[in-house]
């Protein structure tokens, strides 16, 4: 990402832009998310990120699903047909600041979410900017939406996401109620990204709107090279969303419509409108500078009398809840809180009422300990594959002529895996000579 990124700013058309931000204007943050190198680079990153795929538990199952005959997703339901309450139904939309990632990156979280809530989920791959720009993600959420209440007419229907996925469920609602149509029974977001209007979040987000954040430099650059260098994913996320990259990637998607459009930035929906609003949850990091927005919610919320459930947590990170390994006690927390949230919402299962939802959430957490142990041990079988690769390339020796074949990735990666330092080596024939002095 940083060497693309990089490339972005020697472009003709680039360079005097990024590094003359001010952001002074949505215009200066339009024309960079307009140019080539940006565009370009964003596209690489949808592209690889795209591919990535988090198996769910074994205790769900997963199926395809294409919802109005173009929108693909995916349907995951507890494995155990005994632990499915057909008459629950989420609708989740994934994060990615509308433009990265799939329902395939989040297939583990959805399937522990299904579990916990003895539901159906159903996620859809909506479209991504810069290709399809506001308004073409809140169309496939309506679509969804839509199509949900066909296919499942009986169920009462939350709808939930994280980060840019809960921006789209609470337009969901924007839309919905502009519509005077029947809205969710509930609404779930995880660190959502609320508002958009680049003239009012350094107001709102004051705190984590620094004045180096202005400018591509500084705190932005370091965070790009932390980010390429896999180091302190959770600090990188706080500087990006406080920074420039932010208001690009927000420009990007809203392009030369109005962010002040509460189908854009929710947060400014109009007390009257959400009104109209089912219950609300509302879980973030209490350090991340998207806090702001659920805090600005759960206040609009509570303004228009909408039922609002807000809790932030210490120490964690923006979407914590996708980290259970890193945060075991904060994501179990606010799953067992999303649960408890659905309960009051949807009927109870055989209509057995709250002793038995005391026995689902137990079940359901002893489910939810048992995802936790199995993605543990499908990454300490992951690591004893690397190390095991790792000891091939110490053990394998090469030939001169073998290593002029392989990319600089591969030198870089055999070299890596003998534990030799690349040193200052920049050319194809320098870690060549490098790699054999190893042998």
């Amino acid at each position: 990402a940083f060497h693309g990124l990089q490339a972005a700013a020697a472009g003709a058309d680039t360079a005097a832009a990024l590094f003359s931000l001010t952001g002074r204007s949505p215009q200066d943050e339009l024309m960079v998310a307009r140019s080539g190198g940006f565009r370009k680079t964003v596209l690489m990153l949808q592209r690889r990120t795209k591919q990535i795929r988090i198996p769910a538990p074994k205790a769900a199952r997963v199926g395809q699903i294409v919802v109005a005959g173009r929108l693909h997703g995916l349907e995951v339901l507890p494995a155990d047909d005994t632990r499915l309450e057909n008459n629950r139904v989420i609708l989740y939309f994934h994060g990615g600041a509308h433009c990265f990632f799939s329902p395939s990156m989040y297939e583990w979280f959805l399937g522990c979410l299904a579990i916990y809530a003895r539901a159906r989920v159903v996620a859809i791959d909506y479209r991504k900017a810069p290709q399809h720009p506001f308004p073409a993600a809140i169309e496939d959420a309506v679509l969804a939406f839509d199509w949900t209440r066909e296919r499942f007419p009986t169920a009462s229907i939350a709808v939930a996401g994280d980060s840019a996925g809960g921006n789209l469920a609470f337009a969901l609602l924007v839309s919905l109620a502009q519509s005077q149509r029947e809205l969710p029974v509930a609404c779930i977001g995880l660190s959502p990204w609320l508002l958009l209007d680049l003239g009012k979040i350094p107001t709102v987000r004051r705190e984590h709107r620094s004045d180096t954040s202005k400018f591509w430099g500084g705190e932005v650059m370091t965070s790009l090279q932390r980010m390429a260098a896999g180091k302190d994913l959770g600090d990188v996320s706080r500087a990006m969303m406080a920074g420039k990259l932010h208001d690009v990637v927000a420009a990007q998607y809203f392009q030369d419509h109005p962010a002040s459009d509460p189908l854009v930035s929710p947060l400014l929906a109009p007390e009257e409108l959400v009104r109209n609003f089912p219950p609300v949850l509302l879980h973030a990091a209490s350090n991340e500078p998207l806090a702001a927005d659920s805090q600005e919610m759960a206040a609009l919320c509570s303004r228009a009398g909408v039922r609002v459930e807000l809790q932030l947590y210490p120490e964690t990170q923006h979407c914590f809840q996708l980290f259970p390994k890193k945060f075991p006690t904060a994501a179990r927390d606010s799953m067992a809180r999303i649960f408890s949230f659905l309960n009051t919402v949807w009927p109870h299962g055989h209509g057995q009422g709250q002793e038995q939802d005391q026995e689902y959430e137990e079940l359901s957490e002893q489910d939810c300990e048992e995802c936790e142990q199995e993605h543990e041990q499908e990454q300490e079988q992951e690591q004893r594959e690397q190390e095991r690769q790792q000891q091939q390339q110490q053990q394998q020796l090469y030939t001169a002529d073998e290593l002029q074949t392989r990319s600089i990735k591969e030198l870089l990666a055999i070299l890596e895996g003998r534990g030799v330092s690349t040193g200052d080596c920049i050319e194809k024939r320098d870690l060549v000579e490098r790699i054999l002095m190893s042998q």
